[in-house]
């Protein structure tokens, strides 16, 4: 946003002090709202978030767009951050259940190490191709995690 002159680095800054604040505000309501989904429906529902993020960064860097991928953004992570520990409890065997934990917090803080360092490498490139190649990553990560709830959902049901 700054490269493309979009926004200045103290705009981006309220960028996302407007994410921590809708974050904050809507995040016991959004996760009342969907306490009757299935895992793999809210799965499903923020990777599909997501890509549509990803999808208007794609399109354009001005600021309703910016202010539209981070909203979704976060809206994604509301729905998705609280089921990761929940998923890795629910399937962990018991025995191991520490590990699957550990396994997933230190996925987790890959992601946030890697993707930034990822995201500017691509962006490097090319100003969108962040946002291409994390659409079909998106794609795919959701429906392979949402496939292992459903079974798991399935198999717990019967």
């Amino acid at each position: 946003a700054v490269n493309a002159g979009t926004l200045s680095v103290s705009s981006v800054g309220l960028l996302f002090t407007y994410a921590a604040f809708i974050g904050f505000i809507l995040q016991l309501p959004v996760l009342k709202a969907v306490e009757n989904w299935t895992s793999g429906f809210v799965i499903l529902a923020a990777n599909l978030i997501l890509v549509g993020a990803f999808g208007s960064l794609a399109i354009s860097s001005g600021l309703p767009f910016l202010v539209l991928a981070l909203t979704g953004a976060v809206f994604a992570d509301m729905l998705s951050g609280p089921l990761t520990q929940t998923i890795a409890t629910e399937l962990a065997p018991a025995k191991a259940r520490a590990t699957y934990i550990a396994a997933f917090s230190a996925a987790g803080d890959l992601k946030d190490a890697a993707g930034p360092a990822l995201g500017t490498t691509l962006y490097a490139l090319a100003s969108r191709l962040p946002w291409l190649v994390g659409i079909p990553l998106a794609i795919g990560a959701g429906a392979f995690l949402a496939l292992v709830a459903r079974r798991h959902e399935a198999r717990t049901k019967a």
